[in-house]
């Protein structure tokens, strides 16, 4: 994760930074409420800065405007780090702050007739590419004696994965909430396996 405590992080002096603006983007996800938390609380102003939010309808979304050179800090989970390295090294993060760590938000979860992991070969799986979703499909798929190769792996933004679970687009989704949240609640699908 990279943010505001950019600053004190890098071991800067904080000086260069007093009276700028930083524009924090944030997506739907529980690891982001600290810096709703933050903005609300006017934590920002204790260090000489000002903090603005930005909303955006997913965490790729943030990652696409990270890579655009749009944003200067960005919250990014570990894949997200490593596929920004890779795509574009001049805009490898500086990762200043770890917030948390995956303990079975994680998941997959499969349209109601699916009981198990094993059930899914063949089956359409959506699947954000460069989130932790591919690995956790993977994990799951191995303790099932399966690979990716044994799915079919449909690209797929996270907020799109409800609604595909409904119009029966894809059978399963490997994705965390409040995407999965929302698919379990309305009964679209179930869980199949976690990152516990």
């Amino acid at each position: 994760m990279a943010g505001l405590p950019l600053i004190s992080a890098t071991g800067c002096a904080l000086s260069p930074w007093f009276g700028r603006t930083i524009e924090m983007p944030l997506a739907p996800w529980p690891g982001y409420e600290y810096f709703y938390l933050a903005k609300k609380q006017g934590l920002a102003e204790t260090f000489g800065l000002r903090m603005e939010t930005k909303d955006f309808p997913d965490p790729q979304a943030i990652v696409q405007a990270y890579l655009r050179g749009e944003l200067q800090v960005a919250q990014l989970t570990t894949v997200e780090v490593v596929d920004i390295c890779h795509r574009l090294p001049q805009r490898c993060p500086l990762v200043v702050l770890v917030l948390d760590e995956s303990r079975g938000a994680d998941i997959v979860a499969a349209r109601p007739g699916f009981d198990e992991v094993a059930q899914l070969r063949g089956a359409r799986v959506a699947v954000t590419p460069s989130t932790l979703g591919p690995y956790v499909l993977s994990r799951a798929l191995e303790g099932a004696g399966l690979s990716l190769a044994d799915v079919r792996v449909q690209p797929m933004s996270l907020s799109a994965m409800a609604g595909a679970l409904w119009r029966r687009e894809v059978e399963a989704a490997a994705f965390f909430p409040p995407f999965s949240d929302y698919s379990l609640r309305l009964g679209l699908a179930r869980r199949l396996f976690d990152s516990s």
